[in-house]
């Protein structure tokens, strides 16, 4: 059995044409009333968290929308956490004076964690 290929356009009354491959070559037109836009939410297409400014000297502010409370930490590629403090709302400003490099932010509660790349200069 073949793969599906993609819709490709065709003049045939505002029909699409899809093409299966198979030991036998057929064509299936499939009226344009079956063709449904596909679009995101944008509420979805937001980040849990976001921090900023980032890349950053040393002062950044996490905000979420997700956790109201629960823990923050910081911890290097190689996963030694490097800092972890209550997160008590949903934003909270974070001065760290630490080595330039690259970081990652996990914010988590009992239930969930949304982590972050932060980028210390």
């Amino acid at each position: 059995m073949g793969s599906i290929m993609p819709f490709y356009p065709t003049s045939i009354s505002d029909s699409f044409v899809l093409v299966i491959p198979s030991t036998s070559f057929s064509t299936q037109i499939i009226p344009h009333a079956l063709c449904v836009q596909v679009s995101v939410d944008e509420d979805f297409a937001k980040p849990l968290i976001s921090i900023y400014p980032n890349p950053t000297k040393s002062c950044f502010t996490i905000t979420s929308r997700e956790i109201n409370g629960g823990t923050i930490e910081i911890f290097t590629p190689l996963g030694e956490i490097i800092y972890r403090f209550p997160f008590h709302h949903n934003s909270q400003t974070i001065n760290l004076n630490h080595i330039p490099g690259i970081y990652f932010v996990r914010v988590n509660d009992e239930e969930k964690f949304f982590t972050q790349k932060l980028v210390i200069e």
